[in-house]
């Protein structure tokens, strides 16, 4: 079952890639070839469709840094909604509801901290963690209500730091720690629903 639900979330984020590559090609003339194309100059990467299928998001160096951009399904209204100075945001995900959307960022040179921004414009960034480790891969509950990630903790047996799974409130608060060494834990993913 939960190898099904992995597929199931890797055949989506598939998806809205290719989507995004052929909307971005074919405004160049150039279905399925998204080089060189001046809309899109620098990198796309990491495009997921908003829960409802009316936006994609996606990050994108188009000024030098990668900064996450929003933009309608069928290529127009594109936006970029952060202005992040710390670090290279990394990969991001829409809330359930579609308002929020969050981030990790600091990358190459700081470690890496979740951000929540409003999907809107990019509004109200608010920095969700601030442990010496670096916090990654957040997942959404399903009711958006709480946020599942990975944390690289230290500790005695483990001083260059090992992952493992967290869990908190989509505010930030109540981080609690769900899965604890010897072994790695990383790499969370919510389930959507029932599969039999």
């Amino acid at each position: 079952m939960k190898r099904l639900r992995l597929l199931i979330l890797f055949s989506v984020a598939i998806l809205a890639i290719g989507i995004t590559t052929y909307l971005a090609s074919a405004r160049e003339g150039h279905p399925g070839h998204a080089s060189g194309s001046p809309a899109l100059d620098g990198s796309l990467s990491n495009a997921t469709a908003s829960f409802g299928g009316g936006k994609l998001l996606f990050w994108s160096r188009r000024g030098g840094q990668a900064q996450i951009w929003t933009m309608n399904a069928d290529g127009s209204n594109e936006r970029q909604i952060t202005c992040n100075n710390d670090g290279e945001v990394v990969a991001a995900t829409w809330s359930p509801d579609g308002q929020s959307i969050i981030f990790y960022s600091g990358f190459p040179n700081n470690i890496q901290k979740l951000y929540l921004i409003g999907a809107a414009d990019g509004t109200e960034q608010t920095r969700l963690t601030n442990y010496p480790g670096a916090d990654v891969f957040p997942n959404w509950s399903p009711d958006g209500q709480k946020i599942v990630f990975h944390r690289q903790v230290f500790d005695l047996e483990h001083p260059g730091g090992i992952n493992q799974l967290f869990i908190m409130n989509a505010d930030g608060s109540d981080q609690t720690q769900i899965t604890f060494p010897p072994t790695t834990n990383a790499f969370p993913a919510w389930g959507h629903g029932h599969v039999r």
